[in-house]
């Protein structure tokens, strides 16, 4: 069939990580292309590049990059796997701020974003050590909730609060209730205390956010979407939780021996204690 033939180019921005004995590196961003036949998800080639590209697909923002094809080279590739992620929390806590800066390395422009606070679908493609996965973030409301168990493409949910407004923790306590204790969902959630650079009129501490957190069997995490602090151990965290749920248990390799020090930090990512400058290596499983 000579329509079957017909193919269109896509290109999109890759988060590139590395995990060591030290931690989780940042590697830059790296641009792929990749060639999917028309009416297909299926993807037949990708390639990389250097920084340059427009940003992740969302709802508003095309996924298709005007670069022009000589700044790309082609190798073999297949589709990442993708997980879906859901996000809430109250008005102004900044969610549409942290997932902007989920997008680029560069410290991403929050400020504007703050006052609306809402957006319907970002996504963010990740490589941590080669291992490419698709993120896609979608926000939704208090009454949205029940999705968490209705709709089985959800794989992990993130609630966020400002760490200097306590009817937002409140809230972010009440919603972890509803997930945990209401609809009995079991999916990864992540508690984050966003804001940190008003740590100076923060009003609720480390402490009780991680007593919540550990309550509703949640990792917890600090953040500052607008110094981009934490930002990146947020993205990688939540991935490693959803990737830790799914993937069952498999004989150590000799490969999988050599990383272990790197997986055991970054199974700590999504629990420290404030005011230090890499997360503190106490996790609340």
């Amino acid at each position: 069939n000579e329509h079957d033939n017909l193919t269109e180019v896509e290109y999109y921005l890759v988060r590139e990580f590395s995990l060591n004995s030290k931690g989780l590196l940042q590697r830059g961003d790296s641009v792929k292309k990749r060639k999917k036949r028309i009416g297909s998800a299926s993807s037949d080639t990708a390639a990389s590049a250097e920084d340059g590209a427009e940003g992740p697909r969302s709802r508003s923002v095309s996924r298709t990059s005007s670069i022009a094809s000589e700044d790309c080279f082609e190798v073999e590739g297949s589709e990442p796997e993708r997980f879906k992620i859901v996000i809430l929390g109250a008005h102004g806590v900044g969610k549409t701020s942290l997932t902007q800066q989920f997008t680029r390395t560069a410290l991403v422009d929050t400020f504007d974003t703050d006052s609306a606070d809402k957006f319907t679908e970002v996504v963010v493609t990740v490589s941590v050590d080669g291992d490419e996965t698709e993120l896609s973030f979608h926000s939704i409301t208090e009454d949205q909730i029940p999705c968490l168990v209705e709709d089985p493409s959800i794989d992990g949910a993130l609630v966020v609060y400002s760490l200097a407004d306590r009817q937002t923790y409140v809230f972010a306590e009440d919603v972890l209730c509803k997930i945990r204790k209401h609809l009995k969902c079991t999916c990864p959630v992540v508690l984050v205390a966003n804001k940190d650079d008003l740590v100076r009129t923060r009003v609720v501490s480390c402490g009780e956010g991680k007593l919540v957190a550990t309550l509703y069997d949640a990792k917890y995490i600090e953040t500052s979407a607008v110094l981009s602090y934490h930002v990146d151990e947020l993205l990688v965290g939540i991935l490693h939780q959803i990737k830790s749920r799914k993937s069952p248990f498999k004989a150590p390799s000799q490969g999988m021996v050599r990383r272990n020090s790197a997986k055991r930090i970054l199974k700590r990512l999504m629990s420290f204690h404030h005011g230090t400058t890499t997360p503190d290596l106490v996790c609340n499983d």
